[in-house]
């Protein structure tokens, strides 16, 4: 039976309110990450529903939960979501598949269809949103040519992050991934070496 859209809402919200006790994040990766995978693609599911489920993901995809989260699906959905969901959700699902590609080389091929959505996100987010974008690039590249070679686009952005001095960290990250034994990528990233070079003269490195 279909829920109404406020019923969704409410649950996911004290979901969310129960998963800020640690205790309780297993129990609730158990019994719901299918559900709210399901809510993150289900049609009538309204925006703010799936910004509080994907926020909710995000919570538990981060600890020991990533493999629950990837059997139920996510992947494709927070493809989806990076392409066309709100900010936020744009912003909660590049952190999730950041968070889950880092845990193995099989979720990284599996979310091999996020970059460039990821790519477009770096370009034209908030800055809130290109930082998660390029954290998510850079678990995503890591070990795989054809990767590096899709998240290659990324470049041109990554340096105009080093450049205004936001994301400095993810942005440099992402470009160590990116370039790690590639070297069309290591040709394409030589605008990055003065911001890079200046970064080492910052006393917060922010």
């Amino acid at each position: 039976m279909l829920r109404c859209p406020e019923t969704q809402v409410a649950g996911v919200l004290a979901l969310w309110k129960l998963c800020t006790a640690h205790e309780n994040r297993k129990a609730i990766a158990v019994v719901a990450v299918p559900s709210l995978v399901d809510l993150l693609g289900r049609a009538g599911s309204r925006d703010e529903a799936r910004e509080h489920a994907v926020a909710l993901l995000r919570a538990l995809s981060g600890g020991r939960h990533a493999e629950t989260i990837v059997k139920a699906g996510a992947i494709p959905r927070l493809v989806d979501l990076l392409a066309s969901g709100t900010g936020d959700a744009k912003e909660n699902a590049a952190e999730v598949l950041s968070n889950l590609c880092k845990k193995a080389e099989t979720t990284r091929a599996l979310a091999a269809l996020a970059m460039p959505p990821l790519v477009e996100l770096l370009a034209s987010g908030t800055n809130d949103e290109k930082a998660s974008a390029a954290r998510a690039l850079a678990a995503l590249a890591r070990g795989d040519a054809k990767r590096k070679t899709a998240g290659g686009r990324a470049i041109p952005s990554l340096v105009e992050l080093l450049a205004a001095g936001t994301a400095k960290e993810d942005a440099a990250e992402a470009l160590l991934e990116l370039t790690w034994s590639h070297p069309e990528n290591q040709v394409s990233s030589v605008g990055a070496i003065p911001p890079l070079v200046a970064m080492l003269g910052d006393d917060d490195g922010s």
